[in-house]
């Protein structure tokens, strides 16, 4: 979720859930090895969102897991491929949920003057035919505190999940693509905090 190729855009992906984890969840436990450029983890968890109520803590169930091969083959460059089996992720559906991602992201620079990019890929699979895919690609460079950034991304997404009701709306996918520029200037860095002002267009194509 957090990486230099969209540190200017305040904007989740469309298909965030596609690409990364699950909300916030309490109890997660994780093993890993590195050897060389390769890195191998494991994780538990619990797979539901929690409740509305976030003033308080919720039972760890450890009842999801995770895999997760990652490749670094230079300080620029790094890649990963990664799956989920996930318990109930989302309130008002019993269904679970196999997630499977890939991405590639890619710096270089200084501090001063840099560049990152990112693609990335994400599949969910919740059973009974129900699979949805997601793929994004972005890229921001920062000149001495000018950002200029551009994403680009395609998600499928069902009815029901964009509240689009009517005969026929249940089990059909709908192919949403979304293209975003944007630029962000820094204005002033206060306590290791950057005070940044900016503007962005999104394109969206269904």
């Amino acid at each position: 979720m957090h990486r230099a190729s969209s540190i200017a855009n305040p904007d989740a992906p469309l298909g965030h859930h596609w690409l990364d984890a699950t909300h916030i969840v309490f109890g997660v436990g994780t093993l890993g090895v590195r050897v060389g450029q390769f890195k191998a983890e494991g994780s538990i968890f619990t797979g539901r969102e929690p409740d509305e109520n976030r003033y308080d803590f919720d039972k760890p169930l450890f009842d999801s897991y995770s895999w997760r091969v990652s490749w670094a083959p230079s300080r620029n460059i790094t890649a990963q491929v990664s799956q989920g089996y996930i318990n109930q992720p989302e309130f008002g559906s019993t269904a679970d949920v196999i997630r499977t991602t890939a991405s590639m992201q890619f710096a270089a620079g200084t501090t001063d003057a840099w560049w990152s990019g990112m693609i990335a890929g994400g599949h969910n699979n919740a059973g009974h035919g129900h699979e949805e895919f997601a793929v994004l690609a972005e890229t921001a460079v920062d000149i001495n505190g000018t950002v200029p950034y551009l994403r680009a991304e395609w998600v499928q997404k069902s009815r029901e999940e964009l509240a689009i009701e009517g005969e026929g709306a249940h089990g059909i996918i709908e192919d949403i693509t979304a293209v975003t520029l944007g630029i962000s200037q820094r204005l002033a860095t206060i306590a290791l905090m950057d005070v940044s002002i900016g503007a962005q267009a999104t394109a969206n194509f269904f």
